[in-house]
């Protein structure tokens, strides 16, 4: 049962976006605030996170910031250099 809610928990955290990771993330090393099985579930979040395209990486920045990329950094890559919640 709890293996299961375990899997139920980071299958919604994943779903809930990049905020609910990095929660996630954290709260996986925090078995003093959450029960051992559910923090041991979400540690699949510290290196399992599904890359995405750049494209929407750069549409959430910008609403998430509130600011448009071009008047912000002087460059900007669209070649990821690795998978993360944020």
């Amino acid at each position: 049962m709890v293996d299961r809610r375990s899997e139920e928990l980071l299958q919604l955290v994943t779903r809930l976006g990049v905020t609910a990771i990095k929660v996630g993330q954290v709260l996986s090393i925090r078995p003093d605030l959450l029960p051992a099985p559910y923090a041991k579930g979400l540690e699949k979040l510290q290196d399992s996170v599904q890359p995405f395209p750049a494209a929407l990486g750069r549409e959430i920045i910008e609403r998430e910031l509130s600011i448009r990329i071009e008047d912000v950094f002087s460059a900007f890559s669209a070649e990821p250099v690795a998978a993360a919640s944020i």
